[in-house]
């Protein structure tokens, strides 16, 4: 048996639960991390 994909239509939850996050966010949290001792987040912070 093969599972299907499913895509749930957006909306809007007004609720105290699971809440809808925006896609830019989403989008950011998918991007690769680097550690605090990597030189590219040195140059961040001190640059």
């Amino acid at each position: 048996m093969q599972a299907k994909s499913f895509s749930p239509p957006a909306r809007v939850l007004m609720g105290p639960g699971p809440s809808d996050v925006p896609a830019r966010v989403l989008a950011a949290m998918a991007r690769p991390t680097i550690g605090h001792l990597d030189p590219g987040f040195v140059g961040l912070t001190h640059g």
